[in-house]
């Protein structure tokens, strides 16, 4: 068991390696002058040399990827341009949250998805079996981003029976759970 455990580690070196050159060419190929965006439209060429300077954008792009690789080993993400504070410090800042939706989401999901299953089951061919099965095809033929707009029109705006957005109280949970869990109810049920 303990070797294969090791096996799976040392197999998921090259992934994460893989993933790591991926990620570092999709931010050097994106559209747009990340210096440009910190300092605005207005900046004079030396900021701009100065700041391409201190993040070493000038380098060649080896050095560059040596470094950005250096940085993630050692748990250094790098500062937002938008906050200008430490990334791993936004990360860890949201991370609670994004943890609680995806643990509502997905008892959401089981709870849901295996009592429709369940109750559909119960009479093959019935009328509630129809009905889910029509539901869950729309569940998982619909985008998710399309569902929550669904949902937010549905329940916020036009019945106002929910929040649209915020954080806080249980109500503020049920649209974004609903929404993230909606492919895994119908996928279960």
């Amino acid at each position: 068991m303990l070797s294969l455990l090791a096996r799976r580690l040392l197999l998921s070196l090259p992934t994460l390696a893989g993933v790591l050159v991926v990620v570092f060419l999709l931010l050097y190929v994106a559209p747009g002058d990340p210096v440009q965006a910190m300092v605005g439209e207005r900046a004079d060429p030396a900021t701009m040399a100065r700041l391409r300077a201190e993040l070493r954008l000038d380098d060649p792009l080896p050095a560059q990827f040596l470094h950005y690789a250096s940085g993630v080993l050692h748990g250094d993400l790098g500062r937002s341009y938008v906050t200008n504070r430490p990334i791993i410090s936004d990360i860890a800042e949201r991370f609670p949250r994004t943890l609680l939706l995806a643990t509502a989401a997905m008892l959401l999901a089981t709870i849901s998805g295996v009592t429709i299953g369940v109750l559909a089951a119960v009479r093959p061919h019935g009328w509630f079996d129809r009905l889910a099965l029509a539901t869950t095809y729309l569940g998982i033929s619909f985008p998710v981003y399309w569902i929550g707009l669904l949902l937010i029109l549905l329940f916020a705006v036009t019945l106002r029976w929910l929040p649209a957005s915020g954080y806080g109280r249980i109500e503020f949970l049920i649209l974004p759970a609903l929404t993230l869990g909606s492919r895994s109810i119908a996928y279960l049920a």
